[in-house]
């Protein structure tokens, strides 16, 4: 997702009041430790390194206590 589109995205959700963090590459979601389980994911399918569709199927693992992937 091009930069231009990050911050925007990012800026109308704030604007809305809900607390945004932005993860260049899936595996950077991974990397942050325990999160809190979010209200919405916005996803883009063509992430360098791991992609949408596998980022998505590892954190419902992830949250139904399976080790498919992530730290």
């Amino acid at each position: 997702m091009p930069e231009a589109v990050r911050s925007s995205t990012r800026f109308a959700l704030e604007l809305e009041g809900l607390d945004v963090r932005l993860f260049r590459v899936g595996e950077m979601l991974f990397q942050a430790g325990e999160l809190p389980r979010p209200a919405c994911l916005v996803i883009d399918q063509h992430m360098p390194g791991m992609e949408g569709l596998e980022l998505t199927s590892r954190l419902r693992a992830r949250r139904r206590g399976g080790s498919a992937g992530g730290a």
